[in-house]
């Protein structure tokens, strides 16, 4: 076999799993279709990757049944983060709630609060992730608009807690510190958990 025919061999299996979900282009249907009537080795490899081979018989695995596993697969995960999401939220609002003045007033707020309701909040793009370009284009902008809610959240604390602390004090500055260090490891987990739920759901 030349080295053409093999890298477009190559080529076609990475394309299967999303001809089985059908969720490739048009153009990319044709064009493995077209190379599954001509290569015996890619057709059976998309009759391995279409059959169920548990149980006593080769059951046919329809694009249908992978696509819902895919489905349920994605909710679960988008179902796991705002659960783990709200529970911190609720531990840290009862937190703050034992500690309404003092020097530690906020620091529940800033650390906790503000970085995992921005995040929350951000969850609320992936209900529209079949309307961007690609998986790629869909976590740079998950992670982006993570940030985004949690700059404006923190301003919004900022302006709340000046008026506890007069000025910015040395506790409202490592408030601010701790709270920045949780949203930005949250940008970084919207991103890469963004990522894997488009690729659940068949996003190229």
């Amino acid at each position: 076999m030349n080295k053409s025919v093999y890298m477009s061999c190559d080529v076609v299996q990475d394309l299967l799993p999303l001809y089985i979900d059908k969720c490739c282009s048009e153009e990319s249907r044709d064009i493995v279709e077209s190379h599954l009537n001509e290569c015996a080795d890619c057709k059976a490899v998309f009759e391995s990757m279409c059959c169920d081979c548990a149980g006593d018989g080769n059951e046919l695995f329809t694009p249908q049944k992978l696509n819902k596993i895919n489905d349920w697969k994605a909710s679960v995960l988008q179902a796991a983060l705002l659960f783990v999401s709200f529970a911190v939220l609720a531990v840290g609002i009862t937190l703050e709630a034992y500690t309404p003045y003092g020097a530690t007033n906020g620091i529940w707020a800033f650390s906790v609060i503000v970085p995992f309701a921005s995040f929350t909040l951000s969850l609320s793009n992936w209900f529209f992730v079949r309307m961007y370009k690609n998986r790629r284009v869909f976590s740079n902008c998950s992670s982006l608009i993570t940030l985004i809610i949690n700059i404006i959240s923190f301003v919004w604390a900022i302006v709340h807690f000046k008026g506890t602390f007069f000025d910015f004090s040395g506790s409202l500055v490592k408030f601010l510190v701790s709270g920045i260090v949780v949203a930005s490891l949250l940008c970084v987990v919207s991103k890469v958990a963004s990522g894997v739920y488009a690729k659940m759901l068949g996003k190229e």
